[in-house]
């Protein structure tokens, strides 16, 4: 702006005082789109971006005596992550033990987002149902 006003006073350039208030108010719509669009996306509980995801699975299987997942589900919701996810374990197991390592997938997945509330679903391995994930995977290729 300052700039602005000299090149008009010095230079006599009318029009210059003109594009910078059109460049400035470019600026200031794009800036009010971008802050819109992370509001937005706040207040309507968006997914979590694929890097998030793909640090949720990689904790995930990083535990031991986890042998699967599905139905992972993840939305924002002002600075909390909601996670909810079904794991998979050997149906022997007493369910002392896979609650001692849904602890553990919990910890790690906390230590990583500290900001995060989970949900985990405890599910035998290789048991043949009805899930979300395959649900939305048919709606999607309809």
């Amino acid at each position: 702006v300052i700039l602005s006003l000299l090149v008009v006073r010095y230079l006599a350039w009318q029009w210059f005082d003109i594009l910078t208030a059109v460049l400035i108010a470019l600026y200031l719509a794009l800036n009010v789109v971008h802050l819109a669009g992370n509001a937005l996306n706040e207040i309507t509980d968006a997914e979590v971006d694929d890097n998030i995801k793909r640090q949720i699975i990689d904790l995930v299987q990083s535990v031991k005596g986890v042998k699967g997942y599905h139905d992972l589900r993840t939305r924002i919701s002002g600075a909390r992550i909601f996670i909810e996810i079904h794991l998979e374990f050997d149906g022997d197991l007493p369910l002392r033990t896979t609650h001692a390592i849904v602890d553990t997938v919990e910890q790690k997945i906390i230590a990583t987002l500290p900001q995060a509330q989970i949900i985990i679903h405890q599910d035998p391995f290789g048991i043949s149902e009805k899930r979300l994930d395959h649900q939305i995977n048919s709606d999607v290729k309809k």
